[in-house]
């Protein structure tokens, strides 16, 4: 497995945690997925890719982790409990991934969007 796709993999697995949050509507697409969803009729909050709405990033050497996730929320739920759910989730998942790495910190931003 090349390094893309097991970029790709892990931020399916950390995609997968967040849609598990109970106040998550939908990971929110990026203008890619927006624009492509436009031309194919395709439901906002539809999966387009498993990974959409998800960014991981991670620096050379010794540097931690950078996940940028961007949701939109359920009506009903506190923005900032889901905020830190989410962050919880995403830990977790990357934690999860890489057992034996527990010296590599994490560095996780949310961002809430919308609420619906």
């Amino acid at each position: 497995m090349n390094q893309h796709a097991a970029g790709e993999a892990l931020a399916a697995q950390v995609a997968a945690a967040v849609r598990q949050v109970p106040g998550v509507a939908f990971l929110k697409p990026s203008l890619h997925g927006l624009l492509r969803a436009s031309i194919r009729s395709v439901p906002l909050g539809s999966p387009g890719r498993p990974t959409e709405g998800v960014r991981l990033v991670r620096g050379p050497g010794p540097e931690p982790w950078a996940v940028s996730i961007h949701v939109v929320a359920s009506r009903g739920h506190r923005a900032l409990d889901v905020a830190r759910a989410i962050r919880e989730a995403a830990t977790t998942a990357l934690m999860v991934a890489f057992p034996d790495d527990k010296s590599q910190p994490v560095s996780v931003t949310v961002t809430i969007s919308g609420i619906v």
